[in-house]
């Protein structure tokens, strides 16, 4: 259930920046330095989390801590039964 809200939060961030990008193409609406790199920091974040959640690049073979722990788990189960 915490992956959902997870996901919910970053996926909300990436349409309020949409939204904004669509509002300065078709408003012209004025933004700030500091907002642009608001929006950068935003867009850099989704993409990790994609990256991170979909197991691209150069990390894709590497177990995370959670999947070892379950590894080990298995073959715990897997050596006494």
């Amino acid at each position: 259930m915490n992956t959902i809200l997870q996901l919910f939060q970053v996926f909300g961030g990436a349409f309020g920046v949409l939204g904004t990008t669509l509002s300065i193409v078709v408003f012209h609406n004025p933004v700030s330095i500091v907002g642009m790199a608001g929006y950068g920091v935003t867009c850099c974040g989704v993409l990790l989390y994609i990256r991170e959640k979909h197991g691209a690049g150069a990390n894709a073979g590497v177990m995370s801590p959670s999947n070892s722990r379950t590894k080990m788990a298995d073959e715990e189960v897997a050596a006494t039964g």
